[in-house]
């Protein structure tokens, strides 16, 4: 694809979307006629939290856990971490594991939730302004303390040649309080731990050595009333509003103006991106302008334009316009848009050639076609951005090529209780080279019991130098209330150049809740028939409060 195609596609897009913005700024609130629905679904996903279409009308509090419930993701587990009327922010429960929009869900511990028709879905994948917490929904109780603690170890033991075997204890938590003294303030903390000790063979180039890794990504005092317009955060704290900043040892300062418009802008450095201490060599400062139309109830059309920002000493790092557009429509349509046009000045202007480069852009779209049948599509094209870290790398060995890609994907309930799904995709590289992809899987609920679930998925990868097919099949049993455990197996099947690398594995796990607050998880995963020979262990204790 020529970077022409994608320059002129990306200015028709958003084109589009601003004459929509325009017209929804002019015609008024947006209405539909859509009914609401009462199942439990995911609706968004951030890197903060996972938003779900209920909330204290359907019974939700925080603490309670649910699970997914069908799919190849069925049963991961989420715990409600604030709630508003009618949606609620969830925190995922397991390393590495994800979720999905539309993504169903159901209670996993005792605590019935009655469904409501006064419930009002929350369509994705627009998330509510503040994360994790919806704006106007804040506690009105003072001093309102929630969180979580967990702790994990992983293992891998390595049993063929290579003889590369490590271990990784962790650290998890989160404390927030809520309207602190009833002053509107909060307090937020956050922090990451994890360290790893790596063994190598005796004979080995590297001895061995043990590497440490410590970040605290959240440490802020944020006001914000429900009867305020203004937010106020200072701290190491991220604004949810300014993409492409992220943590910065500073803060920043948003106001409403009316119910559909919010300016703000923020400021400070980067946190040593090595150790997270904090550090001066690094600033960064962001303004913002958003507008907010419509409900979720209906239809609503969110949109953010924003200047970031990054310096070095103070010379320019990076500089760019980033502009965000969200679209739903009931539960029929949603289309989500991202776009960042990097602004190039000083040595930029030279290294880049032009003035304005565009260097980042996605596109999804979901489509309910039927209460069975759905259909998503997707496509991202992304540029590398020189920043100071390549200020003096030649342009031979900085590859800013654009990498583009379609996705598309297709579900479909067979029976009540079974759905097929297929995805495939091509990623378009480097000299022309391209990656192509597909999966097809099918899942079943109430396999055998009521609360059973099995899924089988076959893969299928296709790279330059590399073709793999990927079989898996998993099975979730509950065995209680609050047990679960899983058997599966599956393989990677490669070919590289001519040579083939065939592993396969089994794993078991079991999750136990004891209560809604407390969980205990573990699995073990046992490679063996290639180069992967070895096993792999992981184990978790958490508590929510």
């Amino acid at each position: 694809m020529s970077r022409t195609l994608v320059m002129r596609t990306m200015f028709l897009l958003c084109a589009g979307t601003a004459c929509a913005v325009w017209a929804t700024l002019s015609a008024g609130p947006l209405r539909a006629d859509a009914p609401a629905s009462e199942t439990l679904r995911v609706t968004y996903v951030t890197l903060e939290a996972v938003y779900i279409n209920a909330g204290k009308l359907a019974g939700l509090a925080p603490g309670d856990t649910l699970t997914v419930a069908q799919g190849e993701r069925a049963g991961v587990r989420l715990v409600v971490a604030t709630v508003s009327s009618h949606s609620a922010a969830c925190r995922i429960v397991g390393q590495g594991a994800v979720v999905e929009v539309d993504d169903v869900l159901v209670p996993l511990h005792p605590r019935e939730i009655a469904p409501s028709t006064t419930q009002t879905a929350v369509p994705g994948p627009v998330p509510p302004r503040e994360a994790p917490s919806p704006p106007g929904e804040r506690p009105p109780g003072k001093n309102r303390f929630h969180g979580f603690i967990d702790l994990d170890y992983r293992l891998l033991h390595d049993f063929g040649d290579t003889g590369v075997s490590w271990q990784q204890p962790g650290f998890s938590g989160r404390i927030v309080v809520d309207n602190v003294a009833g002053t509107g303030l909060s307090f937020r903390f956050r922090e990451t731990s994890r360290w790893s000790y790596r063994d190598y063979p005796a004979d080995a180039a590297a001895p061995n050595h043990q590497e440490s890794v410590h970040r605290l990504t959240e440490l802020a005092f944020v006001y914000g009333t429900p009867d305020s317009p203004v937010e106020i955060a200072v701290g190491r704290t991220l604004s949810s509003r300014i993409r492409g900043l992220g943590y910065i040892d500073g803060g920043y300062v948003s106001y409403g103006i009316g119910a559909r418009y919010r300016v703000g802008v923020a400021g400070g450095t980067e946190p040593d991106p090595e150790n997270s201490s904090f550090s001066t060599e690094n600033a960064r400062a962001a303004v913002f302008f958003s507008v907010d139309a419509g409900s979720y109830e209906t239809q609503r059309l969110a949109s953010t334009v924003a200047f970031s920002g990054s310096y070095h000493s103070g010379t320019v790092s990076r500089e760019f316009v980033y502009l965000q557009n969200a679209y739903s429509y009931a539960r029929r349509f949603t289309a989500y848009q991202s776009l960042e046009v990097d602004v190039n000045r000083d040595w930029r202007r030279e290294a880049a050639g032009s003035s304005l480069t565009f260097s980042n852009f996605y596109l999804i779209t979901n489509i309910v076609v039927n209460p069975r049948a759905s259909i998503d599509l997707s496509f991202d094209a992304r540029e590398n951005v020189r920043d100071y870290t390549t200020i003096n790398t030649p342009d031979s060995l900085f590859d800013g090529k654009v990498y583009s890609g379609f996705r598309g994907g297709l579900s479909f309930a067979l029976q009540k209780d079974t759905r097929l799904r297929g995805s495939g995709g091509v990623q378009f590289g480097e000299n022309d080279q391209k990656t192509q992809y597909a999966s097809l899987m099918v899942s079943a609920r109430h396999f055998i019991r009521s609360t059973d679930n099995l899924s089988a998925r076959l893969s299928w990868s296709d790279a330059p130098s590399t073709r793999t097919y990927s079989p898996v099949v998993t099975y979730r049993a509950q065995l209680a209330r609050q047990t679960q455990v899983l058997l599966g197996g599956g393989g990677y099947l490669q070919s590289t150049r001519g040579v083939d690398d065939n592993n396969y594995y089994f794993e078991l796990g079991a999750d136990q809740w004891l209560g809604s607050r407390y969980s205990l998880s573990a699995s073990a995963r046992r490679y063996f028939g290639g180069s992967l020979e070895s096993i792999e262990v992981m184990a978790k204790a958490g508590v929510s409060f």
